[in-house]
């Protein structure tokens, strides 16, 4: 696959749930990242990090998670990651876990306007599409939120046009 014509350096958080196991996964995140264009990938300790750098997407490397513990620690870094703000980064998970495992807590995480994906080591060859994807999502949202804040300026400015009308109209009447 080509690489993607990003118009911007692609910010990637990287954070390793247990930073003592590395991975085939973790190697071949690097070289799938590399093929979607010109990433700097900064690998972080802790996910508060996350907030303070400005990360387009994070990845998680979760080779340790298993099934029983995935359910609460999805639900746990859905609580971290909507401490952001208005738009929240959109991550990617690096694990083996099975569908039965997300589809478990599925409704707590997917009923925020939040957007991630759960990537098994046999489908990292998907990565750079699934990155492409979210990338996508996470800039209509800013876009929206842009055209959010510049409706509500210009309701501000026709609010004070209006009372300045109003003003002038009654000096006249005057």
């Amino acid at each position: 696959m080509p690489a993607a014509d990003l118009k911007r350096d692609l910010r990637v958080g990287y954070y390793q749930v247990d930073p003592r196991v590395v991975g085939s996964s973790v190697m071949e995140l690097e070289r799938s990242l590399s093929r979607i264009g010109k990433v700097a990938v900064t690998p972080i300790k802790e996910l508060s990090a996350a907030q303070q750098k400005d990360f387009e997407l994070l990845v998680i490397a979760g080779q340790t998670l298993d099934d029983e513990s995935f359910p609460t620690w999805l639900t746990t870094l859905k609580r971290k990651v909507m401490q952001q703000g208005d738009i929240w980064v959109p991550v990617i998970i690096l694990t083996d876990v099975s569908f039965q495992a997300l589809e478990s807590v599925w409704q707590t995480v997917a009923n925020d306007n939040w957007y991630f994906d759960v990537v098994r080591p046999e489908h990292m060859s998907s990565l750079p599409i699934r990155v492409a994807n979210l990338l996508r999502m996470a800039d209509h949202l800013t876009e929206l939120k842009s055209y959010e804040k510049m409706l509500t300026d210009l309701t501000d400015k026709v609010s004070l046009l209006e009372s300045e009308v109003l003003t002038l109209r009654s000096k006249v009447r005057s």
